[in-house]
């Protein structure tokens, strides 16, 4: 068992979790250090979620606590700068692009004494520059009084929380009275000054206008409080959330704000009376007001919201930036699908909220330099909303899996996109902030299941920019919004005098212009129109580049009618150099392209020919008999209607070399061959024929031989169900058995059987297991089912002489299913008619 108090942040390995003096091991009943660590990484997961659970219990143990907690807050911020210089190596979630990797160093800022990281900004004003008059009260003095206070308690209201898109009222989670906006005339006269400090402290967009938009007042009495929350987005571009602390005469009450792992703890305890506290904190940071001990805690809360001018890319570019992401677009492949490179911002933002110009803190300038740098390179913006998943395997704290979704696009001036949800690769994704920096909004563990461990799935929101190359954005166009470029596609080549455009279209789109072909490969409206594409192009060249991608479905009796209008536009050996070239034919056996030689007439002999000599060698390639069969049957009745009577003898070569038993070649002559020319098959059917009767030979003389060792069984005369059970054995193929028994019944079996039949098989006692093992075996080699066998191969030889197909191939389709059913499950050696089993003669069976 493993107790955590304070445990350290998943990541620390091994010695955060042997140095942390929180940590306490009460008793070691984990298999190894290894699932100790495992457990340990899922638990902090959970302490995460819980540390910040709404419940009373939580937060009276935080305000306990809170010395503490301060202390540890300030290590944990020293240690975040570490954090932040080994984030790219973290072990979990590396970055899997060695360039990405220094991006995100050349990311990082130059002037360390810059405020990058700041989430919150906090300062003073001064309390003669702030007017606060009040509906029914007139103008409130500072500090405010005792007897003030509870007035406006009086003209107050219990104040509600929102809980998903309720809003409900619980004292156990928010216990504060609340002015509404409307009651209240406040005037700061420094609130501009303010505001620009503010705006440079947290490192927004210097170009854009911060503006604050009065909210409410808060009152809190001793004891009350409001739980850990985040700000819900009250009004557009809503970046930011300004409290003013007036002067009033309180202890506790303190202002708790969490982003990613950093905590900062703002006094609201106001000490002269002349100065006026404010604090301001990012909208998407948690935070929560501790209960006030004594007093009143009298707040003005701000929405900030950001607008104005767009965020403007940096007047000189970083050369480290633009020198990492020159090299990460050449490198693109040819081949590949357009490379894209996905940066993860480190805030959380509403749909409503992102655009370039309401980034926050590290974010901007982040955006500010890659936005200078794509211009420099001629790079094309976006904005995502990126789903991610990640599936955490417990038993050793590896990250398993991970999917990512980009979804919800803008273009860089946030016009919204109609593109697909996009799946991404981890190869084109890169972060400042990992994952496990962040809070998940979805946690689900999975318990142990059977013989599986523990395994924890967590579902992150991220907003990100996306960039890819402008030469690559048609090809781009087409990856996230198939559909519609295609249509463009199609109407232009309804008209000839759109050659030079649609000629552009297909050298910049790329492979992503037939995208559609691989999640649409039975959309016969879709083939017609790339048909009609390359017809359209009078060039028999780039005809053949676009007929290459769906050329499989091109030679088939189904799409007949397209190959003909190809054939016309550029003839019978352009065909059969797109067949060639795909390669179709030579990659291995392809049921419909054989079936296509049906179809074909005296002009194409030259793709017959070609088709037979590639298929015959592939048809053999899989282990099923049966399928074997099927396919040389195939292009035996294909070679014989097109007159290729060579390729026909190929095919028995082919056929005869083949390890079938004679029932099976027997099968495959009548199926196939009763209608060809006897001299065309006169060797196979001589073959055929021979090893028919050699078989009937030998089944004849190994049934008489049963028979005669049958005859001479004495069965007794008992009736009872073991004694029957031992008769159907007896009679039966096979040749030992395992009865198991107890004593009694053994007995009884050896005392009706074993002395009278001596001579004929055996009975032994096989001491082991429970009960024991009755042992019987037969002094001859058994062959199962030999008259049913010997009936079939009989009804092959008449009908392969006698040329009687059609009652054969309804009799022999249902005894060759039984048979195989039948002989598949027993014998797993060769069957008579194989060139092993002739050698070695009939293979009797063993069954246990």
């Amino acid at each position: 068992m493993i107790i955590f108090r304070n445990p350290p942040p998943l990541g620390r390995g091994l010695h955060g979790l042997l140095t942390n003096p929180g940590l306490v091991l009460v008793a070691g009943v984990f298999r190894s250090w290894r699932e100790a660590i495992g457990r340990f990484a899922m638990f902090t997961s959970v302490c995460r979620s819980s540390d910040e659970d709404l419940s009373s219990k939580s937060t009276e143990s935080e305000v306990e606590n809170d010395d503490d907690e301060e202390e540890d807050d300030s290590d944990e911020e020293e240690d975040s700068e570490e954090e932040h210089d080994s984030e790219v190596e973290f072990e979990k979630y590396k970055i899997e692009s060695e360039i990405l990797q220094e991006l995100v160093k050349a990311l990082k800022p130059t002037n360390q004494g810059g405020n990058t990281k700041s989430y919150f900004a906090e300062g003073k004003m001064n309390s003669n520059d702030v007017c606060l008059k009040i509906t029914g009260m007139g103008k409130i003095k500072f500090p405010i009084k005792h007897n003030t206070a509870t007035k406006l308690i009086n003209i107050a209201t219990l104040a509600s929380y929102g809980h998903g898109d309720q809003t409900k009222q619980d004292q156990n989670v928010r216990d504060t009275y609340m002015i509404s906006k409307e009651k209240l005339n406040v005037t700061i006269k420094s609130l501009e000054n303010t505001l620009k400090v503010i705006k440079n402290k947290l490192s927004l967009n210097k170009n854009s206008t911060l503006e604050a938009h009065l909210h409410n007042m808060l009152i809190y009495e001793q004891g009350q409080h409001f739980d850990f929350h985040q700000d819900t987005e009250k009004i557009n571009n809503m970046i930011a959330t300004l409290v003013v602390a007036l002067p009033c005469a309180h202890t506790g009450g303190d202002l708790v704000i969490k982003h990613l792992k950093e905590t900062h703890v703002f006094s609201t305890e106001t000490g002269n009376g002349k100065d006026i506290k404010y604090i301001t904190f990012y909208a998407d940071c948690r935070h929560k007001i501790e209960k006030v001990k004594e007093g009143f805690r009298i707040v003005l809360t701000y929405n900030l919201i950001l607008s104005g001018a767009q965020l403007k890319s940096n007047i000189s570019c970083n050369p480290k930036v633009v020198g990492v992401l020159r090299e990460y677009f050449k490198n693109e492949r040819k081949d590949d699908r357009p490379r894209k490179l996905i940066y993860l911002f480190d805030h959380y933002y509403t749909k409503k909220e992102i655009k370039l110009s309401n980034l926050k803190g590290f974010d901007m300038q982040a955006a500010s330099a890659l936005l200078s740098a794509a211009k420099k390179l001629k790079l094309v913006v976006r904005l995502v909303f990126t789903n991610i998943h990640e599936v955490w395997d417990g038993e050793n704290g590896d990250l398993a899996d991970m999917n990512i979704d980009l979804k919800s696009w803008r273009d860089e001036n946030n016009q919204p996109l109609q593109y697909d949800t996009y799946t991404a690769y981890q190869r084109d994704i890169c972060w400042s902030k990992h994952n496990n920096s962040l809070e998940p909004y979805e946690v689900e563990n999975s318990g142990y299941t059977g013989n599986e461990g523990i395994t924890e799935e967590r579902w992150y929101e991220r907003a990100a920019m996306v960039l890819w190359p402008q030469s690559s954005d048609l090809a781009m166009q087409f990856e996230l919004n198939y559909d519609e470029e295609f249509k463009k596609l199609k109407t232009l080549i309804e008209s000839p005098n759109n050659l030079k455009a649609v000629k552009n279209i297909i050298k910049n789109a790329g492979n992503n212009l037939f995208l559609g072909l691989e999640s649409s490969r039975n959309d016969k409206e879709l083939l017609k129109t790339f048909v009609k594409l390359a017809i359209y192009m009078k060039n028999s060249k780039e005809a053949l580049k676009i007929c290459q991608h769906f050329c499989c479905d091109l030679f088939d009796c189904e799409n007949y009618n397209l190959y003909l209008q190809l054939k016309d536009a550029y003839g019978s050996p352009w065909c059969l150099q797109l067949m060639n070239e795909s390669g179709i034919s030579t990659k291995g056996y392809l049921n419909s392209l054989v079936k296509f030689i049906s179809v074909l007439n005296e002009n194409d002999r030259t793709m017959i020919e070609q088709i037979l000599r590639d298929q015959i060698p592939k048809a053999g390639d899989c282990y099923n008999k049966n399928e074997q069969s099927d396919r040389y049957g195939a292009l035996v009745r294909a070679a014989y209607q097109t007159k290729c009577i060579d390729y026909v003898k190929d095919i028995f070569k082919a056929v005869v070399c083949k390890e079938w038993d004679v029932q099976k070649l027997a099968q495959f002559y009548i199926l196939n061959c009763m209608d060809i020319q006897q001299d065309i098959v006169e060797t196979l059917k001589e073959r055929v024929v021979t090893l028919l009767k050699e078989n009937i030979s030998k089944y004849k003389e190994i049934h008489n031989k049963q028979m005669q060792w049958l005859s001479k069984v004495n069965f007794g005369h008992c009736k009872c169900e073991l004694c029957k059970d031992m008769i159907d054995f007896l009679k039966k193929g096979g040749t030992c058995k395992r009865f198991v028994l107890y004593q009694e019944k053994r007995q009884h079996l050896i005392s009706c059987f074993q002395k009278q039949n001596e001579t004929l098989f055996s009975m032994t006692t096989q001491k082991w297991g429970s009960p024991y093992r009755l042992y019987v075996e037969k002094k001859i080699d058994m062959v199962d089912n030999v008259e049913a066998t010997l009936a079939e191969l009989e009804n092959q030889l008449k009908t392969i002489t006698e040329g009687d197909v059609g009652h054969h191939k309804i009799l022999n389709a249902k005894s060759l299913k039984r048979s195989t059913q039948e002989h598949g499950k027993v014998d797993k050696k060769p069957l008579m008619g194989s060139p092993c089993a002739r050698a070695h003669g009939v293979c009797p069976t063993r069954t246990d």
